[in-house]
């Protein structure tokens, strides 16, 4: 395809009044794969809601859990900049009759904002989101959600990334209270987000305030009661067991130390 038709096409996902999204009803993230050849992690969008529309039905015949999302104009800026801290970094446009693979950087350029001393903190986790996106997508194709080798793969490289990232932890305005999530089962969860635009989704209502902290130090500050963290409550929803005992082993040793 010509320079021509991709600056055609890069002109109406920026000037149409809407285009249409492929959603991941698990997720509530835009349904993304990572194409075989180029190794790209994309989403799909659509130009005409007849194209979205079969894209949809042949995705739910396959048994993956979608939804087809109008997309308005007002809206295109901050969901494209959003792909960002979702680790994507292509769309699949597709028209009604072409399609065409564009980086994101061609639809949507930004610059981070520089972190300044005593200045805020600029939260992001885009792999971990990612891998975060993968494992429920794929664990939610089967009824019993039963676990696969790639399954505790994906959860491998989660732990990864947690490892070396920072995390938003929400806490009541005006006091210390943590806000906690309680499974049937009974355990209970502490809501930690990778980003800001996954905190304000949960905070809608302005009734938490951010507060950052190091994920390697989830099992010392973690909530006596907590059994874990969930990440992005509103989004992938994905509860993950927090280990204590190293925290403990950790402490140990540093007494020693000092001894």
């Amino acid at each position: 395809m010509g320079e021509e038709k991709k600056d055609e096409i890069l002109s109406q996902l920026r000037e149409n009044e809407e285009v249409y999204v492929v959603f991941s009803t698990v997720t509530k993230c835009p349904y993304v794969v990572c194409d075989p050849e180029t190794c790209d992690d994309e989403i799909f969008l659509y130009l005409t809601v007849d194209a979205g529309k079969q894209a949809e039905e042949r995705l739910k015949e396959s048994q993956v859990p979608v939804s087809l999302i109008t997309l308005k104009k007002k809206l295109f800026l901050y969901f494209y900049t959003s792909l960002y801290t979702m680790g994507v970094n292509a769309v699949m446009v597709t028209g009604d009759k072409e399609k065409l693979r564009l980086q994101l950087p061609d639809i949507v350029k930004r610059k981070l904002p520089e972190e300044k001393k005593n200045g805020p903190v600029w939260v992001e986790n885009p792999e971990l989101q990612l891998t975060a996106i993968y494992l429920m997508q794929e664990i939610r194709k089967t009824s019993d959600h039963t676990f696969s080798r790639e399954h505790r793969e994906l959860l491998e490289e989660i732990a990864a990334h947690m490892s070396r990232g920072r995390l938003i932890q929400p806490v009541a305005n005006g006091q210390k209270a943590i806000p906690m999530l309680k499974l049937k089962n009974g355990e209970k969860y502490q809501p930690m987000f990778t980003d800001i635009l996954e905190f304000q989704k949960f905070n809608r209502e302005k009734n938490y305030q951010a507060i950052v902290v190091e994920a390697a130090k989830l099992p010392r500050i973690l909530a006596p009661d907590a059994n874990g963290v969930v990440l992005n409550l509103l989004g992938v929803n994905l509860p993950l067991k927090v280990d204590r005992t190293k925290a403990a082993a950790d402490g140990a040793a540093k007494a020693q130390e000092d001894s």
